[in-house]
């Protein structure tokens, strides 16, 4: 049997008819006539006269081809033809005889073929590009050349096969994902159903239904939000735990999986593909747009070609630009068809795109960590279609999608370990360069204490929710740039002050600012006392308190707090303290004015304590977060000696910030914009106002809370007469004209 290569036109331009077809053919016009039954004579006088213009050469050239495709090509033979809009080389079979075709562009005679795999043009090996590209159409391909093409279809169906077969022992989750992915399509006409059987498994495993509308139970629900049930950032328990009840409620037949190497997750405040009901960013089609998508994709992971790419990448199109899916859906692309799509989460992006660790193909066609998201059907498929054809590649020795995937999560994971190894060694070296080096005695020759000896304390983390810069981003309204300032402030200070006008959500910063940076919500490695006049040394560091037999030494809490984090090195510790200066600094921090400095941190830098005579340490894992309220006037100016010791970071109001313009556009009132504006306005007089400045503008989270029904009039009067106009009188004792002109202004705003 011989091998063809056939060239579909100028440029592959009927490639893709021809595979939608099941043909190949050529576009020489000999009247109908049976080319078949001519002999070479016969087919060079025919066409000699039709080409009066051709040189001998061409002619000769031209009707070797018409006759090898009338007599030598035969069923049973292979065909070969390159499709450059897909870089693929369709392989096939020849199914039948040469017969003229009317009324079809780009062919006068076809054979029948029957199209059976691919083969991507870049993981062939360079001598058989250098052949395929050298040969005329219609001419045989060398066994090498062949034997490289089967090759490189085999690996690329290994890959992308619409059956599990392509995953290791080790992805195992993969046949039970695309199982229940095939469970699911039936629900696209019954989603009611399906809810009710997502709300029982609930039920029935004790555990709370999760918040996937404005409702108690979301009105309408998406198979890729389905997938996000298990695919958050909840422990490995509650993913095993949930995936097994689903599988059983829907009737997979597949194992439960027991570990999800390569799946990545949705943060667990963003975890459904639409916007809640009554959110003015849902539209009524969204929900529709998924699951056509998701119908579309499993219809191109059965069977490529033209039709079925078309309609993927129509669907693709209609559902991107909804609330929130930005890099989302090629997650929920990647989890229904794990070894068809690719997932560009945020670790794949940069394995793939800034680090180029899976060549320089991928690094040209795949988006970097910080590039904006890919609107474009045919440009994420083009980004699969790469991935799939580098697979088994020297320079992408992975067998399948999930093993990339992983391999980006262990880099990234290496890496951001250095990284972290790196700061810490960074932080010895300062320790050993500051105080307690160089021979001066600064702690008694005590022996360790027990937080010196005790091993490192397991992190609950794994068992607590994800939360991360993107989670802190959706919360606060603060913009990327300031948050990366605010971080990289804090780490390299170690001791922070948010300082800023009531009501620009210090308090609500603070914890969220630790959590981002830990990763997770982990409670235990954060601790929150608020200052006053009276707190006292005693209550921060230590002291003596009544007891029955008279007086007991106890520890303070920042001491307590030290020796926690101080017995768990591995993990950051964050000790926040609000209204920071309505204390005695110098009586509450005694002598650990000095250990709370950045160099001077970690076990080389005691300090003897005043009661217990305990070398007492500040760990380099510890973070202190204060808060300050700027527009307090009854509070003292800061002591200099703490204040050389903390940096001080500005928070201002966020009524222009994306986040917060988002959420007055969810209330759909205009008394509420109305309001706001005024309030813009008023802080606009209170920071021209050289008694006041800006540190007294009145801040957004007094109008934060509010839902589409609850933002009343009657709501809305009560912020304004309760909370605003009493701060007014306060600010203006001394001029109740302006208290009087601003108080009318605010109320007007609502009647």
């Amino acid at each position: 049997m011989d091998a063809w290569l056939i060239r579909a036109g100028r440029g592959g331009a009927y490639a893709a008819d021809w595979i939608r077809n099941g043909i190949v053919g050529i576009d020489w016009n000999f009247g109908g006539a049976d080319i078949a039954a001519m002999s070479r004579e016969r087919i060079e006088t025919a066409y000699a006269s039709t080409h009066p213009e051709d040189s001998k050469q061409k002619v000769a050239a031209n009707v070797g081809q018409v006759f090898r495709f009338a007599h030598a090509m035969a069923p049973g033979d292979t065909v070969v033809m390159y499709d450059p809009a897909v870089h693929l080389y369709h392989i096939g079979t020849v199914d039948g005889p040469c017969q003229p075709v009317a009324g079809t562009e780009g062919v006068t005679y076809a054979r029948a073929v029957a199209w059976s795999k691919t083969a991507p043009r870049d993981t062939l090996a360079q001598a058989s590009k250098n052949s395929l590209g050298a040969i005329q159409t219609l001419s045989n391909n060398s066994k090498e050349v062949m034997a490289d093409l089967d090759a490189a279809a085999e690996r690329r169906e290994h890959a992308s096969a619409d059956t599990p077969r392509a995953a290791s022992n080790e992805y195992a989750w993969v046949e039970f994902y695309m199982e229940l992915t095939d469970r699911l399509l039936p629900y696209k006409d019954d989603r009611g159903a399906l809810i009710e059987k997502l709300q029982a498994l609930y039920a029935d495993l004790g555990m709370k239904f999760p918040k996937l509308d404005s409702g108690d139970a979301p009105a309408d629900i998406d198979p890729y939000t389905v997938f996000g049930l298990f695919n958050k950032g909840v422990s490995l328990a509650n993913r095993i735990k949930v995936a097994t009840a689903l599988g059983r409620a829907l009737g997979v037949n597949a194992q439960p999986p027991t570990a999800f190497p390569g799946t990545p997750l949705l943060s667990n405040l963003n975890a459904t593909f639409y916007a809640f009901v009554g959110d003015h960013r849902r539209g009524e089609h969204d929900i529709d747009n998924l699951w056509r998508v998701f119908e579309a994709q499993l219809a191109l992971a059965r069977t490529d070609n033209e039709r079925t790419r078309a309609e993927f990448v129509a669907a693709y199109d209609d559902a991107i630009e909804q609330f929130s899916l930005t890099w989302k859906l090629s997650m929920g692309l990647y989890w229904a068809r794990p070894l068809r799509f690719i997932s560009l989460d945020s670790r794949n992006r940069w394995f793939l795109g800034d680090m180029a660790l899976a060549g320089t193909a991928l690094a040209q066609a795949a988006p970097k960590e910080k590039s904006a998201p890919i609107h474009d059907g045919r440009t994420y498929l083009a980004i699969c279609d790469t991935a799939l054809a580098q697979l088994g590649s020297e320079v992408c020795p992975y067998a399948s999608l999930p093993e990339l995937s992983h391999e980006a999560f262990r880099e990234s994971e290496r890496v951001n370990k250095e990284k972290k190894e790196a700061e810490k060694a960074a932080e010895r070296e300062a320790q050993e360069n500051a105080l307690g080096d160089a021979g001066v005695e600064t702690e008694d020759s005590t022996p360790a204490t027990a937080a010196d000896n005790q091993e490192p304390a397991n992190s609950p983390t794994d068992n607590l929710p994800l939360y991360g810069k993107e989670d802190f981003l959706e919360e606060v309204f603060m913009d990327e740039e300031g948050y990366d300032a605010l971080v990289g402030v804090l780490n390299a200070k170690k001791n922070i002050i948010l300082q800023g006008a009531p009501g620009v959500g210090k308090t609500f910063i603070a914890k969220r600012l630790a959590y981002s940076i830990m990763g997770a919500k982990v409670p235990e490695r954060v601790q929150m006392v608020q200052f006053h006049q009276s707190y006292s040394y005693e209550d921060f560091i230590e002291g003596y308190r009544p007891c029955a037999d008279g007086f007991k030494l106890e520890e303070g809490v920042f001491h307590s707090f030290c020796k926690r984090a101080a017995s768990d090195p591995n993990n950051d510790y964050f000790f926040i303290i609000d209204e920071i200066n309505r204390g005695n600094l110098s009586r509450i921090f005694g002598e650990l004015f000095m250990l709370i400095e950045n160099d001077k941190r970690g076990s080389r830098n005691k300090l003897q304590l005043l009661y217990s005579h305990e070398s007492f340490y500040v760990p380099a894992n510890v973070y202190i977060i204060g808060m300050m309220n700027t527009a307090d006037r009854s509070l003292a100016v800061l002591d200099y000696a703490l204040r050389r010791r903390f940096a001080f970071f500005d928070l201002q109001p966020g009524f222009d910030a994306d986040g917060f313009a988002s959420y007055r556009e969810s209330l759909g009132s205009n008394a509420f914009d109305r309001l706001i504006a005024c309030v813009k306005r008023l802080n606009t007089a209170i920071a021209a106002d050289d008694s006041l400045r800006k540190g007294f503008c009145i801040g957004h989270s007094y109008f934060c809370g509010l839902s589409a029904d609850g933002a009343t009039d009657a709501k809305l009067a009560a912020i304004v007469e309760y909370e605003l106009v009493p701060m007014l009188r306060e600010y203006w004792f001394d001029e109740p004209s302006k208290v009087r002109e601003w108080s009318d202004a605010l109320r007007a705003t609502i009647k």
